[in-house]
């Protein structure tokens, strides 16, 4: 059986361009495998970081997320994990929680 630890959640009202976590997540020790679920309220492009904002990347791009979607990722101790919503608007997280396997 796999165990998991929280590594952040957050929900609420988001800004264009507004960090969803208000600290970066980073995991500590090892690199570690990740899950999470994020459901937003509307069609909002969304941006990955993994270096706490100097560089971001698309993740989904017009694309309602729904928290049925379960994502994986791969962090390591150096990485500065963050996401954004980019348009106009922002959005609305209604959930998003990253757990680590620990």
């Amino acid at each position: 059986m796999t165990n998991y630890e929280l590594v952040g959640e957050t929900t609420g009202v988001k800004a264009q361009n507004e960090a969803w976590f208000g600290n970066n997540l980073q995991v500590h020790l090892k690199p570690k495998h990740c899950h999470f679920n994020i459901s937003m309220d509307n069609n909002s492009n969304v941006e990955i970081t993994f270096d706490g904002g100097s560089n971001w990347a698309d993740f989904s791009t017009g694309k309602k997320l729904e928290v049925a979607d379960e994502y994986h990722l791969v962090l390591k101790p150096s990485d500065l994990f963050n996401l954004r919503a980019t348009g106009g608007s922002g959005t609305t997280v209604e959930h998003c929680a990253i757990y680590s396997e620990v």
